[in-house]
């Protein structure tokens, strides 16, 4: 049994709100999706409260000043990670935030467990950890922003109190990119951002997407553990 990296002391149970015909699927054969990073970043079909156009990445000016006097930032970008998103509040509400009637209650990190056992040839050790929310159209360089960018979210995503199993791929990758001197942080910060998205998306993430799916998998052994809770 691999070890699970948790950062964060994070308290059972957690909440997984979806379709009660995937709740039903799951309780009876044991299939489960795991999304993907830039999956979420880009299909807008997932609706206000799942699809992030900024999921898996985020900029940061650097403490230090450019050749010219001028501020420079830093682009840290995620892997594109399979990700099962929970919460670790049950709110009647979230059935409604997320379009969603029925939630699979997860009780035992054991549940984790079943499933890093399975992808355990072609991923990292299972990631566990709280997300931590931001407003991403700031450019201050703070301490407490520097961060796993695939656990960094913008703060209007707060209420959902999200956890996050994450997997990455085996392979290396690049996750820091340097942007050119671009003027004041004050006075171009829609510039910067719109930069760091085109290096995002047309550079980046695209390439990622084609490398990982979303994937279905078969983990029954995990049913144990949970147990389903019905939406209003």
């Amino acid at each position: 049994m691999r070890k699970i990296h948790i950062r964060d002391k994070i308290k059972f149970p957690l909440y997984r709100f979806t379709k009660k015909k995937w709740v039903n699927c799951f309780f009876n054969t044991g299939q489960l999706r795991l999304g993907t990073l830039f999956d979420y970043a880009q299909n807008e079909s997932y609706g206000d409260a799942v699809h992030d156009r900024h999921e898996g990445y985020c900029a940061f000016r650097l403490p230090h000043l450019g050749p010219t006097g001028r501020p420079v930032v830093r682009l840290t970008l995620a892997r594109n990670n399979l990700v099962l998103c929970l919460s670790e509040v049950y709110e009647k509400s979230m059935y409604d935030e997320f379009d969603e009637n029925c939630c699979i209650r997860i009780e035992d990190v054991r549940f984790f467990q079943c499933i890093d056992n399975i992808l355990k040839e072609k991923f990292t050790e299972l990631l566990l950890r709280r997300v931590t929310y931001i407003d991403k159209s700031r450019w201050d360089c703070i301490p407490d922003y520097e961060d796993f960018a695939g656990v960094m979210k913008d703060q209007k995503f707060k209420y959902q109190c999200e956890i996050r199993a994450l997997w990455e791929p085996n392979e290396p990758h690049e996750n820091n990119v340097v942007l050119p001197e671009l003027g004041s942080v004050e006075s171009d910060s829609e510039l910067l951002l719109s930069v760091a998205e085109e290096i995002w998306f047309k550079k980046y993430a695209r390439k990622e997407c084609q490398t990982l799916e979303p994937k279905t998998i078969l983990v029954p052994e995990a049913i144990q553990y949970c147990s389903i809770v019905n939406g209003a």
